[in-house]
């Protein structure tokens, strides 16, 4: 998945491409499976922010990684979760003959592979007065910890 960034205050500015690798055949990727979560509730005719963010968690210890997106100074919440939508989740998978653990992701993958094509379908048939090239603006983020 690449995303095209650009500055809409800065129209001279360069175009950045950004590609989030979202599923790799055995996990899904923090980040680009953040902003899949939330394209079903995205506006793709009004300006994103985009604020990514990596630090460990100082209650569990655990890496916190993922981005979130800001329409019109409101956050762009998941359409999925405990009360919304159907997410398929990582499954636990016992090796045999082993107390080893492993997750498989399959469904996840396929699942954030269909809100891509969704996605992409959104964003050709946006509104007729936005250029039509499969681009989003993103306003500029100062430093990505990616």
């Amino acid at each position: 998945m690449v995303v095209v960034l650009r500055n809409p205050k800065k129209p001279e500015a360069p175009h950045v491409y950004l590609s989030l690798k979202f599923f790799d055949g055995e996990k899904t990727e923090d980040y680009s499976g953040n902003f899949l979560e939330r394209s079903p509730n995205l506006d793709v005719n009004k300006t994103v922010n985009m604020v990514p963010y990596n630090f460990e968690d100082k209650e569990n210890g655990k890496r916190r990684r993922g981005i979130t997106l800001y329409q019109d100074n409101v956050k762009i919440e998941s359409a999925f979760g405990k009360d919304k939508g159907d997410k398929p989740m990582a499954k636990e998978h016992k090796i045999k003959g082993s107390s080893k653990v492993v997750w498989v992701w399959k469904e996840v993958g396929e699942f954030q592979e269909k809100l891509l094509k969704d996605f992409t379908e959104k964003l050709k048939n946006r509104s007729s007065n936005i250029s039509k090239n499969n681009t989003m603006e993103f306003d500029e983020v100062e430093s990505m910890p990616f």
